[in-house]
């Protein structure tokens, strides 16, 4: 991801990174979601391949979660 400009003001900057969070997971859950559903597909029409696509796909899904939270972990968080 690019980083903003230093001109920007720093809400936007967070308001932006929380859009982008948003729709990284809302990929990521998608991603999962067909996954399931072409694996399943892939069992039921007997056929390894498809089910080896889905798997894949889930798994991409739970990846791209996974990073998501953890590059935003910090953000938004106050010490002390």
């Amino acid at each position: 991801m690019t980083q903003p400009a230093d001109d920007e003001p720093i809400g936007r900057r967070s308001r932006i990174d929380r859009v982008w969070t948003a729709l990284c997971l809302l990929a990521a859950l998608l991603l999962i979601a067909v996954g399931a559903l072409v694996a399943v597909a892939g069992q039921a029409d007997d056929s390894p391949g498809l089910g080896g696509l889905g798997l894949l796909n889930g798994l991409v899904g739970v990846v791209l979660a996974v990073r998501t939270v953890r590059r935003s972990g910090g953000q938004g968080r106050r010490e002390g």
